[in-house]
């Protein structure tokens, strides 16, 4: 069956907020950019771009090109995990806010969607001491010292 975008977005209205969100199942019915999609969606349920000034052409810009960073043959690093790090992150503040209001802030919220957003961007898929033993570039490039984790900022301040 065709699933169509009313197919996706009532999927996502009924399960965006909970933990029985799936984001492979909602990927297959997008067919591409769940990344872009959730987070245009969790961006504008925490208000974020009216109290920030951020257009959301800009994020949806920002976020394809997180999502083509994110290599596809990786079965586990990629834009389908980070979207599904980002869903997790968007109902465990709805949850902390909840129960005490305002627990965290619109700057809280900011910066924990972008860093769901970026946490593995161009992840290629081996650990931080494999790519250490190797002498892998990314390594190097980082002197040993969380090379992963540097690489995954550093390259998304670059876009």
């Amino acid at each position: 069956p065709t699933i169509t975008p009313q197919v996706a977005q009532s999927y996502l209205q009924s399960y965006g907020d909970s933990c029985a969100f799936d984001a492979l199942h909602f990927e297959t019915m997008l067919g591409t950019r769940v990344l872009t999609v959730l987070s245009l969606q969790f961006f504008q349920v925490h208000d974020l771009f009216a109290t920030f000034e951020i257009p959301a052409a800009v994020l949806q810009e920002f976020t394809h090109l997180m999502e083509k960073g994110y290599m596809k043959t990786n079965p586990y690093h990629n834009a389908i995990h980070a979207a599904d790090v980002l869903q997790a992150f968007h109902i465990m503040a709805l949850c902390v806010n909840q129960k005490k209001r305002d627990t965290l802030n619109q700057q809280d919220m900011l910066a924990g969607l972008l860093a769901s957003i970026i946490h593995d961007f161009e992840h290629p898929g081996f650990s931080n001491r494999h790519l250490i033993r190797t002498s892998h570039p990314i390594a190097l490039r980082y002197n040993d010292i969380s090379p992963l984790e540097c690489h995954h900022v550093a390259e998304s301040f670059q876009v």
